[in-house]
């Protein structure tokens, strides 16, 4: 989602049009024409939008795209649309059949910002699963779900943030204090400009509950910052973590720099959604592409012999 997004202020219209998808002059008419949008003008005379407008006019795009006429939209008018987008019905698919009904509390004490329902019931399904099982069964699905709330602007970006930084506080209390000094190393690390980290964050957890000795590096790591860490720590494997999707131009000068800078030291494993249309590429240039976060368990750690075939990974 949008880790650098701060509700406690207000947003020029090209930050705006990057958040949303929606061009600056589709904007500007939602707000000129049909009074959908009323932003507050800052001091030097421009236009500010808070959170409760973006959300509406991800809901707008996102009726639109369903079969809306923004004619037909207009004769709602702002106070009703902005009603249904917070309270309206929502649909969600891809929640676990077990604990079904707890994941989707989970999700609507989100959308109505009840932050202490929300921390209780992870709280609950960490006690009652532990920490790896409750992430993989229930937080992956629940927080794809949010996420496809978000894209129809039924859930604020606050909301979203109240699921998701719950769900990370135990990820964070979870990671050892110190060094593990047993196993096989393997870095761990999000990708350039990237600083969605929950992936990152649980993939570290479960390869050290696996036997290996994870070094996570954090978030906006460097391909020369990881390199760094690989070769002091002798690692055998290196795990990037790309959710914030990259232009074509920003991925081929990564590829380039993990191809030239990484591999001559170990296998290179990439997840993460902002990479997923680019599988063919990576393929081609000898990285491994995990599309779902359950193959991280697949990983066993062994002796490194560096020709890239280990862990099932092609030379």
């Amino acid at each position: 989602m949008f880790d650098d997004f701060n509700t406690s202020k207000g947003y020029r219209i090209k930050s705006v049009a990057k958040f949303t998808g929606l061009s600056a002059h589709t904007i500007r008419k939602w707000e000129e024409r049909y009074q959908l949008l009323t932003p507050i003008r800052s001091a030097n005379g421009y236009r500010l939008y808070f959170e409760d407008d973006i959300q509406l006019l991800m809901y707008l795009n996102s009726q639109i795209g369903s079969g809306n006429t923004i004619g037909h939209l207009v004769k709602i008018g702002s106070p009703q649309l902005r009603h249904e987008m917070k309270e309206g019905p929502i649909q969600v698919v891809g929640l676990p059949g077990t604990h079904h009904d707890k994941a989707m509390t989970l999700i609507q004490a989100a959308r109505r910002l009840d932050r202490s329902l929300a921390e209780s019931i992870i709280q609950t399904l960490v006690d009652r699963l532990g920490l790896e099982r409750a992430i993989q069964q229930i937080f992956f699905p629940v927080l794809k779900a949010i996420g496809e709330l978000w894209h129809h602007g039924q859930i604020s970006i606050t909301g979203e943030h109240i699921a998701s930084q719950g769900i990370r506080r135990h990820l964070v209390k979870s990671l050892p204090k110190r060094s593990i000094t047993q196993g096989q190393r393997v870095v761990i690390a999000c990708g350039p400009q990237d600083f969605h980290e929950f992936g990152a964050m649980a993939a570290t957890l479960v390869l050290r509950n696996n036997g290996w000795q994870p070094i996570y590096l954090g978030t906006d790591s460097g391909i020369d910052m990881i390199r760094i860490a690989c070769k002091r720590r002798m690692a055998g494997l290196i795990i990037i973590s790309i959710v914030r999707e990259p232009s074509k131009v920003e991925f081929t000068k990564i590829l380039k720099q993990i191809t030239k800078r990484l591999l001559p030291l170990c296998p290179v494993i990439v997840g993460g959604q902002g990479a997923a249309g680019f599988k063919r590429e990576m393929e081609q240039s000898g990285i491994t592409y995990f599309q779902e976060f359950n193959q991280i368990k697949t990983l066993k750690p062994q002796t490194i012999d560096h020709t890239h075939s280990l862990f099932g990974i092609p030379s």
